[in-house]
């Protein structure tokens, strides 16, 4: 769900087998930080898509994909970030519909 407050919701309702998939550019944000507690509350994996491997919610995920760009004259690094964030998506995408050959 789009909704910060339903994305909650939705992880107080996974169960054990369940992935929980989370993106957060600063790995800080608040409500991403409350899914993931509620997801690994149920006995959910944690997945996170994140710029900073250091950050909270790479600390707190099974696996962590870490992926960001630096800031430059043009833009900040969130919006730097972005492009890149959508390649992983896309990524894991092919490899869920096709298989990882």
């Amino acid at each position: 769900p789009v909704d910060e407050k339903t994305q909650v919701a939705v992880a107080h309702q996974l169960h054990e087998g369940s992935v929980c998939f989370l993106i957060s550019h600063s790995g800080t944000t608040a409500r991403i930080l409350e899914s993931a507690q509620a997801a690994r509350a149920t006995g959910a994996s944690l997945i996170a898509l994140t710029s900073y491997a250091t950050s909270p919610l790479a600390r707190v995920a099974d696996v962590a994909i870490v992926a960001g760009a630096p800031a430059d004259v043009h833009r900040s690094s969130d919006t730097a970030s972005r492009p890149l964030h959508l390649a992983v998506i896309q990524a894991l995408f092919a490899v869920l519909e096709h298989g990882p050959d």
